[in-house]
Formats: C-alpha cells, structure tokens, sequence
C-alpha cells in the first residue's frame, strides 16, 4: 500500500470500512487502520457497495 500512496493512487474498498474496524485484529481492519494513520479523512459510499478513501 506504500507503493500506491507514493504514486497517488486512489484507494477504493469493496467492504464498508466502518463496519469491520470493530473486527480488529484482521486483516481488512488492519488495513483500514492503516488508511486511517495516513490521514484519510473519510470514506464515502460512491456506490452500493464500493467506498472511497479521501484524504
């Protein structure tokens, strides 16, 4: 995930993010965690099932 935030990529998440940072300990909360300590702001629902980080 470095990689991609150093080239400026744009971090989409087929799972609510919300939902799964009470399950810490597992990988996609790890993630999001991440996501979260690189100052994403908010995740936005852009589509039924697909959010969007935003920093």
């Amino acid at each position: 995930m470095e990689e991609q935030l150093k080239a400026g990529k744009e971090f989409y998440l087929s799972h609510d993010p919300f939902s799964l940072l009470n399950g810490t300990g597992s990988g996609y909360a790890r993630e999001i965690e991440y996501l979260i300590d690189k100052d994403v702001k908010e995740f936005i629902l852009v589509s039924e099932s697909l959010w969007k980080a935003v920093w």
